[in-house]
């Protein structure tokens, strides 16, 4: 998930899937134990929510800020429900990056208002190359040319370890916006479908303000 827009947001995040999943905090110290009476998720369940399954998360937190707003207690509604707004804007900027941070090789096209193309070469999440065409000219040789002179840019050892998210989220914005043209990707295509995840779902909770 993420990245956050701040290591508080990151927190309160990880709060509002603890409060949930019934984790062990790690603090970089020790591990907090958790009430003896708490029964930590299991392994599955906790991995398919920190992989974007997040309704497993967000629907108990929504019953529990319901309930608690039915009690009159709104101020702890609103503290879970920014905590709950944390948790779904990393999964959303997450679903955003990962096809990108992903993909071996990919090459967009976007057309140029004065004529001719735009190309673009990412490469696990990374700018390695651009070109423009003339207008009227053959794309086709740039994007030879582009292929061959594109930086080489090693598989990480883990999703986005060599890349600047902010620039992936530039990236995403440019080439998998309705207006650009994929023209050729290496591995799976199927990393690049939009994410219809479960964030988009709670938009309300997503767009309100903190």
């Amino acid at each position: 998930m993420g990245p956050f827009a701040s290591r508080n947001r990151g927190q309160e995040a990880l709060r509002a899937a603890e409060s949930v999943l019934r984790l062990r905090r790690w603090d970089g110290h020790e591990l907090r134990r958790v009430r003896s009476d708490d029964v930590p998720a299991e392994f599955a369940e906790a991995l398919a929510c920190l992989s974007g399954e997040v309704d497993l998360v967000a629907t108990p937190l929504l019953e529990r800020i319901a309930a608690l707003s039915q009690a009159e207690r709104y101020e702890e509604a609103g503290a879970w429900t920014s905590r709950l707004r944390c948790l779904l804007r990393g999964v959303a900027c997450a679903e955003r990056v990962r096809p990108l941070l992903a993909c071996p090789h990919l090459m967009a096209a976007r057309r140029r208002e004065v004529g001719g193309w735009e190309l673009v070469v990412v490469r696990w999440g990374v700018l390695a190359g651009s070109m423009t065409t003339a207008p009227g000219a053959d794309p086709r040789p740039a994007v030879e040319l582009l292929r061959a002179s594109a930086r080489v840019i090693e598989k990480p050892g883990r999703v986005g370890e060599t890349a600047s998210i902010e620039e992936t989220v530039l990236l995403a914005d440019w080439v998998l916006d309705a207006g650009a043209r994929i023209v050729e990707v290496d591995g799976d295509p199927s990393v690049l479908a939009w994410p219809v995840g479960a964030a988009a779902r709670h938009r309300k909770v997503l767009t309100s303000e903190d």
